[in-house]
């Protein structure tokens, strides 16, 4: 009879142990949630994969924005995070919208669009680096003050168009 409570309490300790275990490593793959947030003021992305509550994963990236503002050095400031986009894993994609992109993920978009038609500019337009530096400093303020991604896009369109009104005249 001992030993036949010994096995059931060492069965039970690590039935508890495995349960403890698929809790910890195993539930935010199927009940989680990742989300990104951009900051304004540097251009960076920052993920967050957190479960119930918990983040258990974290991680900074550095953007096509970003790296334009460290070019001409506007990226040194206090971070901004807002969120921009938030993704359910596992099992909450049944219960839950899978993917929703809010208002800062478009800026952040627009961000990026941005900083490759300067980088574009530089590289084959022949656009001066005063003036895009200018240019880049002007988005950078619209995009910090900015909660609405409108204004950034109408931006980003009027650069575009441009852009174009430039190469007419020069063809």
């Amino acid at each position: 009879m001992y030993y036949v409570k010994k096995k059931l309490i060492i069965i039970g300790v690590s039935f508890l142990v495995v349960v403890l275990a698929i809790l910890l490593f195993a539930a935010p793959l199927f009940w989680g949630t990742c989300k990104v947030y951009f900051d304004l003021n540097n251009g960076l992305l920052k993920k967050q994969w957190d479960s119930f509550g918990l983040i258990y994963w974290e991680s900074i990236e550095e953007t096509d924005y970003s790296k334009l503002l460290n070019k001409f050095g506007l990226g040194e400031e206090s971070s901004n995070w807002k969120l921009a986009d938030s993704e359910e894993l596992g099992v909450r994609r049944s219960f839950f919208p899978q993917n929703v992109s809010y208002s800062y993920g478009r800026i952040a978009a627009r961000a990026r669009e941005f900083s490759v038609w300067v980088d574009f500019c530089i590289e084959y337009e022949e656009l001066p680096i005063q003036e895009a530096r200018e240019k880049t400093l002007f988005f950078h303020e619209l995009v910090k003050k900015s909660s609405d991604s409108s204004e950034v896009q109408d931006n980003i369109i009027y650069h575009f168009n441009d852009l174009k009104s430039v190469r007419n005249k020069v063809n």
